[in-house]
């Protein structure tokens, strides 16, 4: 599965991690804790534990990581829109002075 985090500048940029699972395991004092491994990290440690692998559900993206992506990918246009834009008014403000020299009168 894949899941949402929070990383950047003071964890304000969603990002998506994954594919990989959560992992219940029980601690040495009793307790139980929960931890997220990429799937390479999951393949790799499982056969260790002598049980089968449990199968990858099948259910549908959750909402929560179709919303995580949607925003990446606006703030990707946004960015490149800025980026274009910029380029954009750079190149005019340069052909536009070309332009004024090369049409000042002789004289």
């Amino acid at each position: 599965m894949w899941e949402t985090t929070r990383k950047g500048s003071m964890g304000r940029t969603t990002a998506l991690k994954g594919p990989g699972r959560y992992v219940l395991h029980r601690e040495e004092d009793g307790g139980f804790r929960y931890q997220w491994f990429d799937e390479s990290e999951i393949q790799r440690l499982w056969p260790s534990t002598g049980q089968a692998l449990p199968v990858p559900d099948q259910e549908p993206e959750r909402s929560w990581v179709k919303a995580a992506r949607w925003q990446i990918m606006m703030k990707r246009v946004g960015i490149g829109a800025v980026v274009v834009l910029i380029a954009a008014w750079i190149a005019a403000r340069f052909l536009g002075k070309r332009r004024d020299r090369t049409m000042q009168p002789v004289g």
